[in-house]
């Protein structure tokens, strides 16, 4: 072979050698930019989370500068607002929201305070921060989350009673855009006379808060403060929390009472285990006093004062608000046989029925479980029932949670052919029906099989007036023409009842459940029982907050 020639096999394996290391090369390069790229990703994030980190520790100590400036009488505080350089500024936005307070009792409502609220928002990217109203929130609508807690306070004095619901509103001032940098925040004024102690003691406090961080008021709420009722109307982006009771007149102190006559026409050995206060008379067409009297002689208080107040309004008002609700956190429906089927078919909640309901039959017996809450239905229509029972199951029998009310609308009711109305447990006191001025209830033939073990409260005077209930299943018959008559072919009618005019019929005893001793009539919003409150405190606090080059510039 002739020096400096070489084989076309060796040149082959040069040349392979020469292209796989210049390939080796290019992908260690392009792995090289690629961790490069991928370095500087990472990088790039985590100084953006740093950043947001900042905005958000700095809208905090905003928010704790605001409550101190405008809940004492310091007149200026300083604070740092750290923003990006690419975000600029922060945003002052006017009118964002409105706050509500509302107070009722039976009949009237009567707003405490109505004021729009503003907000300082900062926004980028993804990333959205505010401060409102003394809150600072992240995200908006359901994605809100709570960064500092609003101010609301709830409070009970040191035995747990006379409960205060503080809220204080900051109403801010000042220019459109703050800066990033020296934050000053100057106090103006507290406006009067809001910022006084109301006593609300026996009305409804209803507080709604309009705000694109609506949902984040209310998790706050009702997260934070036991048996809280928190609703929300989505469309119109509201939280509406709702405290307070209303003591009804009246006491289930006694087994039955009456601002009209009572008639006891049953027959036979049959027996009124009860005391009986009536504004009329008391007729007892068997035996004269009752024959067992719980709190010893006299058992009969005859032609006394009574005075109730009427619940037409306040069960209209009801009535009118969860039918409102229909679709949110009110079930509705045309019946109460379409609610009916095998298992429970009320769980907690409220339930709104719009029209007649005619339970005719086993099969359509309504079962409430209590095991987990309170059940209360609102009924706009009449309540026929003939062999078929409403059962309220699961309620502890010692415990204070959990009752069945029923809130009739002007509406008549009806039972007979083994109907019934009780709880599991045989403790009446969880199972409470309320009614109207025009309330009439007719239980002629309810028989062993069924039976009334509940309370009434209906003290109207509706006797001259039909109940048109009976019309719903015509084995049902009159009784007779007093606004509340219980008949029963035999055994006992238990629980209290406070009404108009009574009547008892046929072979019945009617025997007081001792347990309602302790309960009140109590009629809260939407047929749920709420926290009570005493006080409320509102307070509206003007401040002005602006950056340091506009300090003195008059924006306020």
């Amino acid at each position: 072979m002739t020096p400096g020639t070489t084989t076309d096999g060796g040149g082959r394996r040069a040349q392979a050698v020469l292209i796989g290391l210049v390939l080796l090369i290019g992908i260690v390069a392009v792995a090289s930019i690629g961790i490069l790229l991928v370095g500087a990703g990472a990088n790039e994030e985590s100084k953006s989370e740093a950043q947001d980190e900042r905005v958000k520790k700095s809208f905090v100590e905003l928010d704790k500068d605001v409550d101190s400036v405008s809940e004492t009488e310091s007149n200026t505080r300083v604070t740092e607002l750290d923003l990006p350089e690419e975000a600029d500024v922060a945003i002052r936005r006017e009118n964002t929201g409105r706050i509500t307070v509302n107070r009722t009792n039976l009949t009237t409502t009567d707003p405490v305070v109505v004021k729009n609220i503003g907000a300082i928002v900062y926004e980028h990217d993804d990333v959205h921060y505010a401060y409102q109203a003394g809150a600072v929130w992240s995200g908006t609508g359901n994605d809100t989350r709570m960064v500092s807690a609003p101010r609301l306070e709830y409070d009970t004095d040191r035995r747990g009673g006379s409960p205060t619901f503080t809220l204080p509103i900051t109403d801010m001032e000042g220019p459109d855009t703050l800066n990033s940098g020296t934050i000053r925040v100057r106090k103006l004024e507290t406006e009067a006379p809001l910022n006084n102690v109301t006593s609300v003691d026996n009305q409804l406090v209803t507080v709604k808060i309009n705000s694109t961080y609506y949902v984040g008021w209310g998790n706050y709420f009702d997260e934070r403060y036991e048996n809280a009722v928190v609703t929300y109307d989505h469309p119109n982006q509201t939280t509406i929390i709702k405290l307070g009771r209303i003591e009804i007149d009246g006491s289930f102190d006694t087994g039955i009472v009456s601002n009209g006559d009572i008639v006891f026409d049953a027959s036979g050995s049959d027996e009124i285990e009860s005391g009986i206060r009536t504004g009329g008379n008391f007729q007892d067409n068997v035996g004269g006093q009752p024959d067992s009297c719980p709190d010893g002689p006299p058992c009969v208080d005859q032609g006394v004062s009574i005075t109730f107040g009427t619940l037409d309004q306040a069960i209209a008002t009801k009535a009118e608000d969860t039918a409102a609700d229909c679709g949110g956190d009110v079930t509705c429906a045309s019946s109460l046989q379409s609610l009916s089927g095998p298992g429970y078919d009320l769980d907690k909640g409220v339930y709104y029925i719009s029209g007649d309901s005619t339970l005719d039959g086993s099969s359509d017996s309504i079962q409430a479980d209590l095991s987990n809450g309170n059940v209360s239905i609102i009924l706009d229509g009449d309540l026929a029932m003939k062999q078929a029972k409403i059962l309220a199951d699961n309620p502890a029998q010692n415990s204070t949670c959990c009752y069945l009310r029923i809130y009739f609308n002007g509406t008549d009711m009806a039972m007979g052919q083994s109907s019934g109305i009780h709880a599991s447990t045989d403790n009446a006191t969880r199972v409470q029906l309320y009614g109207t001025s025009e309330f009439h209830f007719d239980g002629k033939n309810l028989q062993s099989g069924g039976g009334w073990h509940a309370g009434l409260y209906a003290p109207g005077s509706a006797s001259s007036t039909t109940n048109d209930a009976l019309s719903l299943i015509p084995a049902l018959s009159d009784v007779g023409s007093e606004d509340i008559c219980f008949g029963q072919g035999s055994g006992t009618v238990d629980g209290a009842v406070i009404a108009g005019s009574v009547c008892f019929d046929q072979s019945v005893s009617f025997e007081y459940e001792e347990d309602f001793r302790t309960i009140e009539p109590t009629l809260g919003p939407s047929g749920i029982i709420t926290p009570p409150v005493t006080y409320l405190h509102v307070s509206v606090n003007k401040v002005c907050v602006e950056d340091d080059t506009q300090t003195g510039s008059g924006a306020c």
